[in-house]
């Protein structure tokens, strides 16, 4: 069951009011402030919550070689690690999320990420597997896992 997933964007203007709310599965949200900067927001689901931490902007590029790094490491064909390295290449904002559910509505909590990234058109690491903006799995366990 999933408890962590981060999302990768090129476009951060998208995030706020207009995203929420276009999501009829969230129920409310709230921004979540640190001292210095914007830290997050809450998004209060029927199946739970999702809080999402914002990566500071100093720790991206550190991140992301890491990312990076990780990608390499998978099987995957030249066109498909040249995809998916140029679609990092583009990444501008990386939001953490940390997510509170109960074990029958894991369904549900995937069909949300995977809906919020076709919204966002970014990656989504979940279960170490790297999701595209279309649902599609491009590296990771479940790239080949069978289908259930």
């Amino acid at each position: 069951m999933p408890k962590n997933a981060s999302f990768y964007i090129a476009d951060p203007s998208i995030i706020g009011a207009r995203l929420f709310e276009e999501i009829d599965t969230i129920e409310s949200y709230k921004q979540l402030e640190n001292k210095n900067e914007a830290a997050g927001f809450s998004l209060q689901m029927p199946w739970g919550q999702v809080d999402v931490d914002i990566m500071p902007v100093k720790a991206l590029p550190y991140h992301l070689k890491g990312f990076e790094g990780y990608v390499k490491t998978q099987k995957l064909s030249k066109e498909d690690l040249a995809y998916t390295l140029g679609r990092l290449h583009h990444v501008r904002m990386c939001l953490g999320c940390e997510i509170t559910h109960e074990p029958e509505a894991e369904k549900d909590v995937m069909d949300f990420l995977v809906r919020l990234n076709s919204y966002l058109n970014g990656l989504i690491l979940v279960y170490n597997s790297v999701f595209d903006w279309s649902g599609e799995i491009l590296c990771g366990p479940l790239k080949d896992a069978p289908k259930s």
